[in-house]
């Protein structure tokens, strides 16, 4: 059986899961950014994250971005990153 449950109960796994495979596409120079400064790789993935998203007008004023999680949009910024 399935359900839609709104929330940041629900949304928080999928953030968490997007977070993990955008650092498994991550470009070489991401790659290093997290390994040699940690807390600027973590923005920089919170970043491309926010700046990825699918905008929707129902969303508007609901949610940060204005929109929904786009994993596409987010792997292919995450694979070009260069600071």
């Amino acid at each position: 059986a399935t359900a839609s449950l709104p929330g940041t109960s629900m949304a928080t796994p999928h953030v968490a899961g997007a977070i993990a495979f955008v650092y498994s596409v991550a470009s070489p120079q991401l790659s290093e950014l997290v390994r040699n400064d940690p807390a600027k790789g973590a923005l920089a993935v919170k970043q491309i994250l926010l700046d990825s998203v699918d905008a929707n007008a129902s969303l508007k004023g609901k949610t940060v971005t204005g929109g929904r999680l786009s994993l596409k949009k987010a792997a292919e910024k995450a694979y070009s990153f260069v600071p």
